[in-house]
């Protein structure tokens, strides 16, 4: 809570092109690999919450990596 100014945080996805692929197999039930999703995940929440830290959020969010949102129904389009 800040008395002298409106808080900012960010709401909603974020792209994640490098997760595509990757989140598509994993939804789709298919051969994907376990390791590489996870540390993709993981890379991808570093990159969004430094991005907003350097742009002066004060309440950062993980940009909703994990889940699969539109992004998917709007990369098969």
């Amino acid at each position: 809570m800040s008395a002298s100014r409106i808080l900012t945080t960010h709401v909603g996805s974020l792209p994640r092109h490098n997760l595509l692929d990757l989140m598509k197999a994993k939804l789709a039930g298919g051969a994907y690999d376990r390791k590489a999703y996870d540390a993709c995940v993981r890379s991808a929440v570093e990159q969004a919450v430094g991005k907003q830290v350097e742009c002066g959020i004060d309440i950062v969010t993980t940009a909703n990596y994990r889940s699969p949102g539109s992004s998917l129904t709007c990369a098969s389009d």
